[in-house]
């Protein structure tokens, strides 16, 4: 989270966004960072549920041979 802060803190889209909204540009990182963070774990549920089915039907092949 924290590389992702500092990136978004320094760049130019963050102060512009900034200034509409009325954040500052580390308000708009911090908000960046948490957005990315939550991100990845709803990635890993559907990471997880691709492997189960995969199994799942790996499981079956074998056993109508």
């Amino acid at each position: 989270i924290g590389i992702v802060i500092d990136k978004v803190s320094v760049s130019s889209f963050a102060l512009d966004i900034g200034a509409k909204l009325g954040f500052s540009a580390e308000q708009i990182g911090m908000k960046t960072g948490m957005l990315i963070a939550s991100v990845f774990p709803i990635i890993g549920i559907f990471v997880v549920i691709t492997i189960m089915n995969f199994f799942k039907k790996q499981r079956m092949v074998l056993k109508q041979k």
